[in-house]
């Protein structure tokens, strides 16, 4: 990342791969850059024959604990509502 690309950025919605997830919302953490998830419910309902239906609906955005732990930073989501 150059300061320039980041510039603009005030917060980015991430989600993905563990790994990959963590390792970039540490290096957007570090440049000042909020991290946010999404949370859904799941809603299934039986169709018959063996058949499932799944739609997700839109709970609520989480932030990514920012606070400063001993040099490493927390990557677990926290309940503050954005």
């Amino acid at each position: 990342f150059t300061k320039v690309e980041l510039s603009f950025v005030t917060k980015v919605h991430i989600m993905g791969e563990m790994t990959f997830t963590c390792a970039l919302v540490s290096r957007l953490m570090v440049e000042g850059i909020e991290c946010i998830a999404s949370t859904s419910e799941r809603i299934v309902i039986e169709m018959g024959n063996g058949q499932k239906q799944a739609a997700f609906l839109f709970v609520r955005f989480r932030t990514y604990n920012n606070k400063h732990h001993g040099g490493n930073y927390s990557y677990t989501a926290s309940a503050k509502s954005t």
